[in-house]
């Protein structure tokens, strides 16, 4: 599920974590294979909502890795299977100079993520979003 805004303009930085939290949570095993282009994945009992049939061009090889364990209790999944990201630190600022306009930015550490997930997010959005991470 390598998805970008190059190649997907829709989406946002709030949907590519959206994306990234997915991945993590889809670590598991394959149950049944629904043909040469589906898969059927078993999930954990806490992701039940979750519908669990995947195309394959969304899949990739997944390298085992001790830091992706997250335990779903540490996040928390609303009915709508949407969950609130948490900011734990900024990592760095930059201002974004276009033709008029300058932008300040800040580098955001998510909870739940390693830092070269980290994004850039409008610093005044931020202040006013997650005050208590200035």
């Amino acid at each position: 599920m390598a998805f970008s805004t190059t190649f997907h303009p829709q989406t946002d930085d709030q949907s590519e974590r959206v994306i990234q939290v997915l991945e993590d949570m889809l670590r598991c095993s394959v149950l049944d294979f629904l043909g040469p282009v589906a898969y059927q994945l078993e999930l954990l009992s806490e992701l039940d909502r979750i519908h669990d049939v995947f195309h394959v061009s969304i899949l990739r090889r997944y390298h085992f890795d001790p830091t992706h364990i997250v335990p779903v209790e540490e996040i928390k999944v609303r009915p709508d299977l949407s969950f609130m990201e948490e900011p734990v630190q900024v990592l760095d600022h930059e201002v974004k100079v276009l033709r008029k306009k300058s932008i300040p930015l800040v580098k955001v550490l998510w909870r739940n993520h390693s830092s070269k997930e980290a994004t850039w997010e409008p610093e005044e959005a931020m202040k006013q979003q997650y005050p208590h991470v200035f």
